[in-house]
């Protein structure tokens, strides 16, 4: 049955959705900002576009191979273009992937129902507000394919309630997300297998004309892996099979399946991590796997009193968390966060929707059977209308809270890396004139901030008409003519470094400290006696934490001897946290 016209909804749910662009379009026009790390092998393979080295692969993965697709530079293009090559058209561009996204998805389910599609704005805006602050506007590989999970989950709905336009929508999001991130191919994967099987069983050329369409989308797989033999496809295939990186356990899968969908989730929205890693042996959470119950019970509910648009949209929501463990199930390594981010997305959904059919079945339940027409559209206003209209208007506010929230948090979060822009602006001044002539840039250090500073110093002098150069192994993020042969001549050096000191043969051309002189003094005197005591008492396995702020760690459970200095060990971790020491050299080969 039809719960609403097409056009329920819309309107009402639109205050949420310009707010946030507004917002966010703010933030980008007014934010002082250089990417790094991952975000500027993005900006620097989307500037390739343009160039005779377009990407035939997508972003870069730490396994040593590439996400199989380039479709995320080519979505950017157009909008870097249009910012004059500048930062703010990656953040603009994917702000507007993610609304196409929405967009589709509510063009998708309101079709059938303007409820349904009322909710999937919903789940789009409470996602972006309970995910990071700037999932709308993140240009990141693992950001961007978040939100068009909704959409593939609107596609899988729209097929079962006999809308062949919905095979064509799972289709095409299914490459493009696959493309992106290789990962979330895997979770989407029982949708698309459901919409291939239903569509070919139903609209048999439909089907295979769109199966057409979305291989001729991976185009540029093939002729990678035609020009550059065997092709990164391969590699990353031959990884899965080969590597020898135990994947996630299955008690850790319905660890992470339990605390998604537990009432936690609802006060605390995504998985609890250390760092970057999802921790081992993750809290349940409080209920967990009441969302199941409640999805479960809701399409009963539905079932019985015919509301098909629930039934297939439980229907599609159950397909997404079973690819979700599907996807955890085969991750390999560890189960880093940006992994689990579509539990999210999909707990989100769950729980819309269950909402969403109880404030329908409350509605009809103390609605009369018939109200008289009062509408002016021609159409008299059942009691499923009236409970379709209570939805939407529910739907309306709660996006309004979640955009506002959203926003807030948005305001006090900065970018990534976006602490490390002055650092880069004074490296790239520094630098100028050293790098005329095609001049590689090394790195040492720990790696989260050398690598930081080091890609966004490529990017920013590169878009300065330098000829900067990445490391001989750097080839899968800057691209192979982006890259040095060896680091055996003249070379600049990236070295984030605890302590004031100067390598053989190089010299320092920029430096940023954020301590004072004196503090600095103190804080090599600290690192100087402690790494003496901590070595004349045989713990030269403590000596790393002496490199950063955890330093005090250093004297826990330790002998009495170095006890007694835990104020020289909290002392120097208060002077690490004011921020790493970043020293950019000119080193010359020796002649």
């Amino acid at each position: 049955m039809v719960l609403a016209t097409p056009r329920a909804g819309s309107r009402a749910l639109l205050p949420a959705l310009v707010l946030l662009v507004v917002a966010h379009g703010i933030l980008i026009l007014t934010r002082s900002y250089q990417p790094g790390g991952d975000w500027a092998f993005i900006e620097l393979r989307t500037r390739d576009v343009f160039s005779s080295d377009t990407p035939l692969t997508g972003a870069w993965s730490r396994y040593g191979w590439n996400h199989p697709g380039p479709v995320l530079y080519h979505s950017l293009a157009l909008p870097w273009l249009a910012s004059g090559g500048s930062w703010r058209g990656l953040w603009a561009g994917a702000m507007l992937i993610n609304l196409a996204a929405i967009a589709v998805a509510w063009w998708t389910a309101s079709r059938r129902s303007g409820a349904w599609a009322a909710v999937l704005v919903v789940a789009a805006c409470w996602t972006i507000a309970a995910a990071t602050p700037h999932l709308l506007t993140d240009p990141w590989n693992a950001s961007v394919v978040v939100l068009p999970v909704l959409t593939v989950a609107a596609g899988v709905a729209a097929l079962r309630g006999g809308d062949r336009r919905g095979v064509a929508v799972v289709l095409v999001m299914f490459v493009l997300v696959a493309q992106t991130h290789a990962a979330y191919a895997l979770m989407l994967l029982p949708g698309v297998l459901v919409s291939v099987v239903a569509g070919l069983r139903v609209w048999r050329r439909w089907t295979f004309g769109w199966l057409g369409a979305a291989a001729s989308l991976c185009l540029p797989v093939l002729v990678d892996a035609l020009v550059n033999r065997p092709g990164n496809l391969w590699r990353a295939l031959r990884f899965t099979a080969t590597s020898d990186e135990p994947v996630v356990s299955i008690g850790q899968v319905l660890r992470t399946l339990g605390r998604a969908s537990s009432l936690e989730f609802l006060a605390s929205p995504g998985m609890p991590s250390f760092a970057a890693e999802v921790v081992d042996g993750t809290p349940w959470g409080v209920a967990p796997f009441a969302a199941f119950v409640a999805a479960g019970v809701a399409w009963r509910v539905a079932r019985t009193r015919g509301w098909s648009p629930w039934c297939h949209a439980l229907e599609a929501v159950a397909l997404l968390w079973l690819g979700g463990a599907l996807m955890t199930w085969r991750t390999r390594g560890p189960l880093l966060v940006w992994l689990t981010t579509w539990t999210v997305a999909v707990a989100v959904l769950t729980w819309c929707v269950v909402a969403a059919v109880a404030v329908q079945w409350l509605t009809a339940r103390f609605s009369p059977t018939d109200v008289p027409e009062s509408s002016g559209d021609g159409e008299g206003a059942t009691a499923d209308r009236v409970a379709t209209r209570a939805v939407v208007a529910v739907a309306a506010v709660v996006s309004m809270v979640f955009a506002l929230v959203n926003v807030v948090g948005s305001v006090g979060s900065r970018y990534p890396f976006q602490e490390l822009t002055p650092v880069v602006a004074q490296f790239a001044a520094a630098a100028g004139d050293h790098v005329v002539q095609p001049t590689p840039i090394d790195l040492a250090g720990p790696s989260y901030e050398a690598g930081a500073v080091q890609s966004a110093l490529i990017s920013r002098l590169e878009a300065h008409g330098r000829r900067p150069l990445g490391r001989p192994d750097q080839a899968l993020q800057l691209g192979s003519h982006r890259v040095a042969a060896d680091l055996d001549g003249r070379r600049l050096l990236v070295r984030v470094e605890p302590r004031s000191s100067v390598p053989l043969g190089a010299e320092a051309i920029s430096t940023w400290d954020p301590l004072t002189t004196v503090e600095r003094a103190e804080a090599d005197g600290l690192i100087d006696s402690l790494t003496r005591l901590l070595s004349s008492m045989g713990l030269d396995d403590r000596l790393p934490l002496l490199d950063n702020a955890q330093a005090p760690l250093a004297a826990f459970d330790a002998p009495s001897a170095v006890t007694d200095r835990r104020a020289e060990f909290e002392r120097l971790g208060e002077l690490h946290s004011a921020g790493p020491r970043i020293v950019l050299y000119l080193v010359e080969p020796p002649r």
